[in-house]
This record gives C-alpha cells, sequence and structure tokens, in this order.
C-alpha cells in the first residue's frame, strides 16, 4: 500500500488442553501470526484498508485452522484529510467457516 500502517490482531482458539505442557509445538506461534500479517501486508496491494483488513483476516483463518476468530484493526497514518485526528482505523472481525 505505500502507507504507514499499523494492524492489531487478536485472534480466539482453544487453549484449554494445549496449555498443559508448556509446550510452543502446541499452541500457535506469535511470531508466525506476525510474520504472515507483515509478509501479506507489504507483498499485496489494495486501494482501501477495508480490503487488506477483510482479506488479511481470510489469510489467517485459512492457515490456521484451530483459530474460532480474528479480529483485525488497521490503523492509516497521514490521511489526506482536514480534520483533528491522526489516523482512520476500520475493524473487521471473523469466525472460521
Amino acid at each position: 500500500m505505500g502507507q504507514r500502517l499499523e494492524i492489531d490482531c487478536e485472534i480466539s482458539y482453544p487453549i484449554e488442553h494445549k496449555v498443559i505442557h508448556d509446550s510452543l509445538s502446541e499452541t500457535i506461534s506469535y511470531v508466525d501470526i506476525y510474520e504472515l500479517i507483515v509478509k501479506y501486508a507489504q507483498e499485496q496491494s489494495f486501494n482501501l484498508i477495508e480490503t487488506l483488513a477483510n482479506k488479511l483476516a481470510d489469510k489467517i483463518l485459512s492457515e490456521y485452522s484451530m483459530i474460532i476468530s480474528v479480529q483485525l484493526k488497521v490503523r492509516k497514518y497521514g490521511v489526506p484529510m482536514a480534520g483533528a485526528f491522526d489516523d482512520i482505523e476500520i475493524e473487521v472481525f471473523k469466525k472460521q467457516k
């Protein structure tokens, strides 16, 4: 997109049985999610942050079947509009099908 963006990601998945052994191999790695988000945002091109958020949520859900839902907040800085704000933010919430 060539713009300054910030993305918050909240995922929901069943951890009750996954944390018993305190093993990273039984959970979802935050590093892997972070890397997926960065790579996707850098390699794809969209006119709208709404499209980015929607397609990125789909990508996360398709890559990680154990995720129940994902919520993304995408903030765009340096918005070319008059007003007393620093950024514009949209939020997308999607569930696994």
